[in-house]
């Protein structure tokens, strides 16, 4: 399992697991997690990376709301190391 860089909340490793990109601290409680499929999305590597170290994404296209609706979003890491959407405004 190689590493994708610290973890943003408790620093230690975060590791490619079958279904999450979380931390190598999770039996010790760290709760950190990025679910490789996000909104019938299935994220990149380099996205995971570039959310984990820039705290934000470019746009992604292609999420589907439960209603199966395409949108697309910035994905946010938030205080707490967990993943929110931030849209765009409104034209």
């Amino acid at each position: 399992m190689a590493g994708l860089g610290p973890c943003p909340v408790c620093q230690a490793e975060v590791r490619d697991f079958p279904k999450s990109y979380s931390c190598s601290r999770w039996k010790e409680g760290c709760g950190f997690t990025i679910w490789k499929i996000v909104a019938k999305k299935k994220l990149s590597e380099t996205q995971v990376k570039i959310l984990m170290t820039a705290k934000k994404t470019d746009l992604i296209k292609g999420f589907k709301s439960k209603a199966g609706k395409p949108f697309e979003a910035y994905l946010l890491l938030n205080q707490e190391g967990k993943v929110e959407f931030e849209f765009r405004p409104r034209a």
